[in-house]
């Protein structure tokens, strides 16, 4: 940081939306727009020259907007609903760089890391059965996020051994998971739980995150990928 200083970053950032409770408390509706207007936004760069290292620089300017919406529904007591969806849309304004010397504006030419355009999610959780034994319940859940950047490299490179934002994409991920539950059961002045449950019950096997170590390291790329479908059984006891 001593030897490349960078300034603060600045956000203005504006949001509007409504929060809503309907059918007597049964759906909660919620929806908010917001737009962000960023100064001297700061990115990690990884550089790899010589040693694996990080630095941070400022991209000059950025404008990243976008819409979230969520609810919960309980139709009927044992049942609960939730969703979510967000939809995303940064723009670099403006992206300063030294090209052959130069400095240049390459904001249509550098990727914005870490931005899907659109998330989603959505559970369920059903109440099976209740008695003085404890209560049976089940429930799920799904995670899609769409495909981004994971670096703010070039999008378009002059040869292949350069660092290019494509060759760090993460294709996105749907994530499945399952549980059953037996909780509440009395163990004489305690409660216990047991529960099965299942993870990435689709296997989901595309990266969530890369590091790209250039051609100072023969253009090795490490990929971070999600764990496997795991299964486990997990007994727990409250006193």
């Amino acid at each position: 940081e001593l030897c490349n200083p960078y300034r603060p970053e600045t956000v203005d950032s504006y949001e509007v939306g409504i929060k809503t409770k309907l059918a007597d408390g049964k759906v909660i509706f919620n929806v908010a727009g917001f737009w962000d207007e960023h100064k001297d936004i700061q990115l990690s760069v990884f550089t790899a020259n010589g040693a694996a290292a990080s630095v941070v620089k400022n991209a000059a300017a950025a404008r990243i907007r976008g819409l979230e919406i969520e609810t919960v529904i309980r139709p009927v007591d044992v049942l609960t609903i939730n969703g979510s969806l967000a939809f995303l849309d940064p723009k670099y304004k403006s992206y300063i760089e030294a090209v052959n010397g130069v400095d240049t504006n390459v904001a249509n030419n550098r990727a914005f890391p870490h931005t899907p355009k659109t998330t989603a999610a959505a559970g369920v959780d059903l109440r099976v059965a209740q008695g003085d034994w404890g209560r049976l319940n089940v429930n799920g859940d799904i995670n899609y996020v769409s495909s981004y950047y994971t670096f703010p490299y070039a999008l378009v490179t002059p040869n292949a051994s350069a660092q290019n934002a494509n060759n760090t994409r993460s294709k996105g991920r749907t994530i499945v998971n399952l549980r059953a539950a037996v909780s509440e059961v009395p163990l004489g002045g305690a409660k216990a739980e047991l529960a099965l449950w299942v993870k990435n019950l689709t296997k989901e096997r595309d990266p969530s995150n890369f590091i790209d170590f250039g051609p100072g390291f023969g253009g090795l790329t490490v990929g971070y990928f999600p764990d496997p479908r795991t299964y486990g059984l997990t007994l727990g006891v409250k006193f």
